[in-house]
């Protein structure tokens, strides 16, 4: 160790100084030529030391772990985005057949008040027209063939 504490004094006091790619240049020859230590005493002696240091302290396997960890959560993540995106298209061509199926009954019962010449005045219109509930519209449909005013659609 005796080589090692001789060794990083000066390395610390020029990391200081040095550029930051320069220092991690210099410890990564460091850790490759130092034979007298083991990589938790080299960890040990890099702390203090900026952190981008403890990337270079990294096993090959911590390093691939750490790389595979990466691509899995970006895959995760990529995959996650594109399953919401694909409810949220299925959810929104549900609300859209809802709505136009209900905008086409309303259309229907408008249609059979019209060509039973009974008027529909513009409030009657906007209730008909805002209804959404289609089970609704088809009361409304077969009560429009034989009601003697729109307002008795109402009623029933």
């Amino acid at each position: 160790m005796v080589v090692a504490d001789t060794l990083f004094g000066p390395v610390r006091t020029r990391c200081a100084r040095a550029r930051r790619t320069g220092c991690l240049r210099l410890l990564r020859y460091i850790a490759a030529v130092s034979d007298d230590m083991h990589l938790d005493q080299f960890r040990d002696s890099l702390k203090g030391l900026a952190p981008a240091t403890e990337r270079l302290t990294m096993t090959i396997e911590e390093q691939l772990s750490a790389a595979g960890e990466a691509r899995g959560i970006v895959k995760g993540e990529a995959s996650g985005l594109v399953k919401g995106e694909a409810r949220g298209i299925v959810k929104g061509e549900a609300r859209g057949i809802v709505k136009g199926a209900a905008e086409a009954k309303a259309g229907s019962v408008l249609l059979v008040f019209g060509a039973r010449g009974l008027h529909v005045d513009e409030a009657e219109q906007r209730r008909i027209e805002a209804c959404v509930d289609v089970e609704q519209l088809d009361h409304w449909l077969k009560l429009a063939v034989t009601v003697a005013a729109v307002e008795d659609i109402f009623e029933g």
